[in-house]
């Protein structure tokens, strides 16, 4: 018969830092009668669970091993696990500013973090609702900045994992806008000619219409001929 000692994760590999890591470390021959005995790092853990707070973000390993009453032989096991660091991701949908009393939209997440188990909250002046899965923000009328806070909860704590502040500006008014070259025009009136491919058959036109042409082209000019 042969004996190995087992890691079994039971927090899954990947975990946030101040999460805990824990694995169940079992013999793969069992005996009853017999209860093994484990070390890692010189500890000696009796009830076979491994429970280590995340402290260091990235891959983590351990290494130790297994022991059976009455027998002086070491039976190696090792395991590892990931850390990572707190962090959400906060993406305003529609823009990179917040506008004032307007619905702005965000999409918030926390990665390996399922969506109930995330707490999102706004700095005084906002309010916050959620419509759809996706995060409502409403700035108040004299708030100037606002800030989202992410936390999550992880095995019962509330962890920080980010957060992220915003200009507030007022909505512009609506309006069509011409931009010729570098320049934009907001004001003002469009016309539009149909010039004939020979020019000199501009005069064949009816005087009256040659007249009103004449004033929209040269309404800024001093002297104007009527002919």
């Amino acid at each position: 018969n042969s004996v190995e000692a087992m890691v079994m994760p039971t927090s899954g590999e990947y975990i946030l830092q101040g999460g805990h890591y824990r694995a169940r470390i079992v013999s793969a021959a069992v005996d009853t009668n017999q209860t093994p005995v484990f070390y890692i790092n010189g500890k000696e853990y009796t009830d076979g669970i491994y429970d280590v707070v995340g402290t260091s973000v990235g891959p983590q390993t351990f290494s130790g091993y297994m022991m059976m009453p009455d027998d002086t032989t070491h039976y190696p096991f090792k395991g590892q696990y990931t850390v990572g660091a707190p962090s959400a991701t906060i993406s305003n949908t529609d823009l990179n500013i917040m506008y004032r009393g307007f619905k702005n939209k965000f999409s918030i997440s926390v990665p390996g973090m399922s969506h109930d188990k995330i707490k999102v909250s706004v700095s005084a002046g906002a309010t916050l609702s959620q419509e759809n899965g996706v995060y409502i923000i409403v700035p108040g009328d004299n708030v100037k900045d606002v800030t989202v806070t992410v936390k999550a909860d992880v095995e019962g704590k509330l962890l920080s994992m980010g957060s992220q502040s915003y200009r507030v500006r007022a909505l512009p008014k609506p309006g069509a806008y011409l931009k010729s070259g570098e320049t934009e025009y907001s004001e003002g009136n469009i016309y539009v000619i149909n010039v004939p491919e020979d020019f000199s058959d501009l005069y064949v036109l009816p005087e009256g219409v040659l007249n009103q042409i004449r004033q929209l082209m040269c309404k800024n000019l001093p002297v104007r001929l009527e002919a």
